[in-house]
């Protein structure tokens, strides 16, 4: 198992996400987390498993929720760099993160 590591844009972009639904459909907050953990523990288990789709990122789909971390290595760490909405665009990614 790796260590996962959350970087500054990933934890903005986690607390956004997280006060939405606070607001929208506070009944959803706890299983956006538990979404977020097991995608998070996946990537810290088989970080290789997903494919790189922007140069020196990898992304990985919450599931039940229109999100995707992304994420890269750094060493044996693996940084998650962003939390995007399905419908985002990502076109700059690559080049406004850094592990």
């Amino acid at each position: 198992m790796h260590r996962v590591r959350l970087g500054a844009l990933a934890e903005r972009q986690l607390a956004h996400a997280l006060a939405w639904y606070d607001v929208e459909a506070p009944e959803q907050v706890a299983r956006l987390l538990s979404s977020f953990e097991e995608a998070r523990k996946r990537v810290g288990s088989k970080p290789l498993l997903f494919r790189e789709t922007e140069p020196g990122l990898r992304r990985v789909a919450l599931r039940t929720f229109p999100y995707h971390l992304w994420y890269a290595m750094d060493g044996d760490v693996v940084v998650i760099v962003a939390m995007t909405h399905f419908r985002q665009d990502t076109s700059r990614l690559a080049s406004e993160t850094e592990p």
